[in-house]
């Protein structure tokens, strides 16, 4: 009797199973609605096309406020993960961009009225500041 217990705990405290249950007993109910509504018709009129794209919807919605309600410690950790990568790799721009302002004013490379071309683009600078270069682009 305590194997059955144990048993019986570890699926209920498995997430990934009780995700497997409630995608299989809505998938599994909305079919059986919508055989139902569908009853022997070959062809259905609005108020059936209404009723089958309802339950559809209702059986979306059901399954994702469930998985988002059983799920949502992981995807509040996910979350919070992405967002230090995201400030991890808006760190590192903001750097390269100082350190590139900081080589620029060193080197004395160019001033305002110069003409630079960067890759494909040739132009005037019109305007630079510590993080930004304008250029006035003139096509050829």
């Amino acid at each position: 009797m305590s194997e059955f217990v144990e048993t019986l705990q570890f699926i209920v405290g498995n997430k990934v199973f009780i995700t497997l249950a409630i995608v299989v007993i809505l998938q599994l109910l909305s079919h059986q609605i919508i055989r139902l509504i569908r009853k022997n018709n070959d062809f259905l009129n609005e108020q059936h096309r209404t009723w089958i794209s309802r339950t559809k919807n209702l059986k979306v919605f059901l399954m994702t406020f469930l998985l988002f309600i059983l799920w949502w410690v992981e995807l509040e950790r996910f979350a919070l993960s992405i967002a230090a990568v995201a400030i991890v790799i808006a760190s590192k721009e903001l750097i390269l961009c100082l350190s590139g302002s900081i080589l620029r004013a060193a080197s004395n490379a160019f001033i305002i009225g110069d003409w630079i071309r960067v890759g494909d683009n040739y132009g005037e600078v019109i305007e630079h500041n510590i993080l930004s270069t304008v250029v006035q682009e003139v096509d050829f």
